[in-house]
């Protein structure tokens, strides 16, 4: 029986359902092959990136599988347009980005829009040494995660460090912080913001003010209260005082969004948030030609309390919208 030989040009979609099953280690020597299978499995390993502060002007990037053969870093000198250019044979075909740590006024993230036009999916996670993440969301996305930090957007630790840059020891002057002209909000088009509080108790407008002034665009709303790590189903809490986090909580619902509250189950067996919500509702003065009962209703009608198995049913990948710094195995 002769040999039969499968082309990419008369099959493609064959082509791609046999990569999407190969391991990653493999999948390098795979595109070397040809320039059809080099975009195809540049598109596969490049769905899911993370990017982070490298030296000076550059970023680095990597996957969560590890490095991204053809795209080492993101260098933001020189021709900016040749640059992206360059990487949006990789980033074309993200849906996913993480930006990790501290990234300094000195890049201006929001240059790299045009590189990913598919990115469904924003997520400012800390650094996993010194606790930093940058304070503004650059790029158009649909979901918006964030992860809390007690230590705010600079490695407190660092600050005197011989090898942190001189240019960001005055943390008051924001213009070091944030890129000139960026302001630190919520983007247009952003359908649901997820806040991970990390199973610590510290009100979340403290750290990131502007979720306070979302879009309309925003129809979801998820505060994601426990620590959660890859692949364990049951998370942590490092501090649980009830009367903040019904406090925060109750400033926070005020718009035409749904919140969801995910995993106050596991902070305390029978604590009732709704019950507490209900409760501080009532400390409060409304106006307007509504009763005060009907407001409180019309409030908590907009809240759903869910485990986290629950709100799993509900997403494509719970992980990414509950774990930080997601690193799995090729």
């Amino acid at each position: 029986m002769g040999t039969s030989v499968l082309y990419y040009s008369a099959h493609p979609h064959i082509i791609e359902l046999i990569l999407s099953h190969i391991p990653y280690s493999a999948l390098g020597a795979v595109g070397a092959t040809c320039k059809g299978l080099r975009a195809s499995v540049a598109a596969i390993q490049s769905q899911h990136l993370i990017l982070s502060p490298l030296v000076g002007d550059e970023l680095l990037v990597r996957t969560p599988l590890g490095r991204l053969p053809g795209l080492y870093s993101i260098i933001f000198r020189g021709d900016m347009a040749k640059e992206l250019a360059r990487i949006k044979l990789f980033t074309d075909h993200t849906t996913v980005l993480d930006v990790q740590g501290f990234v300094g006024g000195n890049i201006n993230l929001t240059r790299l829009a045009p590189a990913f036009p598919n990115l469904e999916t924003y997520r400012a996670i800390t650094d996993p040494l010194d606790q930093s993440f940058t304070p503004y969301f650059p790029l158009p996305c649909k979901t918006l995660v964030i992860f809390y930090n007690e230590d705010g957007p600079n490695p407190g630790g660092m600050r005197d460090a011989d090898d942190f840059d001189s240019d960001y020891e005055d943390f008051d002057d924001e213009d070091k912080i944030i890129p000139e002209g960026v302001i630190p909000a919520v983007p247009e088009g952003v359908r649901k913001t997820v806040v991970n509080m990390k199973g610590d108790d510290v009100p979340v407008a403290d750290f990131f003010p502007c979720i306070f002034n979302f879009p309309t665009s925003v129809q979801d709303f998820v505060i994601v209260f426990p620590f959660y790590e890859l692949g364990k189903a049951r998370g942590r809490f490092f501090n649980f005082t009830a009367p903040i986090i019904v406090m925060d909580t109750v400033e926070l619902v005020g718009t035409d969004a749904m919140y969801t509250l995910v995993g106050l189950d596991e902070a305390s067996r029978g604590f009732n948030m709704l019950q507490h919500m209900r409760a501080q509702l009532g400390r409060w003065e409304f106006t307007g030609d509504k009763s005060k009962q009907e407001c409180i209703n019309e409030r908590l009608d907009h809240v759903r309390i869910r485990t986290k198995a629950e709100y799993a049913k509900s997403v494509k990948d719970i992980e990414l919208e509950t774990v930080e710094h997601i690193y799995r195995a090729r």
